[in-house]
């Protein structure tokens, strides 16, 4: 009987979104129990809310820090930062829906913000203290980007809990990622 499990797990696992939700529910089946984590909504203003926490809002005010926050929570296995410029074409995308800036002045803003050193860990040491006044501490680790300065950076967050509202981002960005928009508003 587990063999014929496993073979319909590996074929299942051949269709993108079904392999996303089977390692996430696999990567988080040790602390489910443990930690209540929630949904997080982006609304149609690009907000983004956590919606188990009392709808909170998450204080990402400034466009470059949001943008850089959505980069990380679309990806479905991380990107070093030695990476991140090779996705540029769609951190300016995600830029520029965010900012409402035009496709020169979002390409100008990410590539200085690229090339400046101590850019990234700037920016994500805001958006990491952004989410430690709205998340619990217990549910803290899954919600930040974490990772070692030359390794991969992710956001351990199952992706079945994010929710896009926001119509730009469906369309545009989610498709450069593993997790298609679907006619849900969660990918």
């Amino acid at each position: 009987m587990e063999h014929i499990i496993r073979k319909i797990i590996q074929a299942m696992a051949k269709e993108p979104r079904v392999k996303a939700v089977i390692e996430d529910e696999l990567n988080n089946a040790s602390f489910l129990n443990e930690v209540a984590l929630s949904e997080i909504r982006i609304d149609k203003e690009c907000n983004l809310y956590l919606t188990n926490y009392e709808n909170c809002l998450i204080g990402l005010t400034e466009p470059l820090p949001k943008a850089l926050y959505l980069f990380y929570l679309f990806s479905s296995k991380g990107i070093s930062n030695k990476e991140l410029s090779a996705h540029k074409d769609t951190l300016r995308k995600i830029y520029q829906i965010v900012s409402g800036k035009d496709d020169y002045q979002s390409g100008l803003t990410i590539n200085g913000f690229l090339r400046r050193k101590g850019g990234i860990a700037d920016v994500t040491y805001k958006i990491n203290t952004a989410l430690r006044e709205v998340i619990p501490a217990e549910s803290l680790k899954y919600y930040m980007i974490r990772g070692i300065k030359n390794s991969v950076r992710q956001i351990l967050i199952p992706k079945h809990l994010v929710v896009i509202e926001h119509e730009g981002l469906l369309r545009g960005v989610s498709k450069h990622f593993i997790y298609p928009a679907t006619k849900k508003t969660s990918f």
